[in-house]
């Protein structure tokens, strides 16, 4: 038993995911497990805590049942696949819209768009600052990073954008986002890649474009 301390808990201010904070003793094991209220309702998915021993400490984290209801329909479907626009968003703080001239001093920043990606061809670019998504105001990272969480490949979704100082609505296509083993195999090459000294693949990943790490082994 405990209390819901915090009910959209962001570790990181530059990630978009927010949990549920508790008080509710959450150990190994339980990760994964739901977390409930009193009537036996479920709140949230049981994820990781934070502690020193390894043991509950009165800190753990849950993915918000709002999230789940998207998640499971997919999931009984066959598989879950999170949609995309290719961007990536950072928080704006004071020091940071200082050092860019930014117009806001807070919100949500799109600090890089992939290229080809459905952002690149709908013309987002860095520095964009999200204002909306679908007429809907926007007034942070985890808001935003919800709304996108909610679309699916095939859906379009309006973002109001602050642009220096000019105000603009683009249109962006969700495309489905490819697994990064699907992506690290599009990397890799036999012929070019193989080290057959040490019998293993190697792929370059110092391309900006390439955000993991991975190896394969040559069987």
């Amino acid at each position: 038993m405990g209390i819901v301390s915090a009910v959209a808990r962001q570790p990181d201010p530059d990630n978009p995911m927010v949990y549920v904070q508790t008080d509710a003793p959450i150990n190994r094991g339980n990760s994964g497990g739901p977390l409930v209220n009193v009537k036996g309702e479920l709140v949230g998915i049981n994820t990781f805590i934070l502690s020193d021993s390894g043991g509950s400490q009165g800190l753990g984290f849950a993915i918000p049942s709002a999230l789940v209801q998207i998640a499971y329909p997919k999931l009984r479907r066959g598989h879950l696949r999170r949609g995309e626009i290719g961007i990536l968003l950072q928080a704006i703080t004071p020091t940071l819209a200082t050092g860019l001239g930014l117009s806001r001093d807070s919100g949500p920043m799109i600090s890089d768009v992939s290229p080809a990606s459905p952002a690149d061809v709908a013309g987002l670019k860095a520095q964009d600052i999200v204002t909306s998504i679908d007429s809907e105001p926007i007034d942070g990272l985890p808001r935003l990073a919800f709304q996108l969480f909610t679309r699916s490949a095939g859906d379009r979704g309006a973002l109001g954008v602050l642009r220096g100082g000019d105000a603009l609505t683009v249109e962006v296509r969700v495309a489905e986002r490819a697994l990064d083993l699907e992506r690290l195999a599009e990397l890799v090459k036999p012929d070019k890649n193989r080290v057959a000294r040490l019998g293993i693949l190697g792929v370059d990943i110092s391309r900006p474009e390439t955000r993991f790490m991975a190896s394969t082994a040559h069987r």
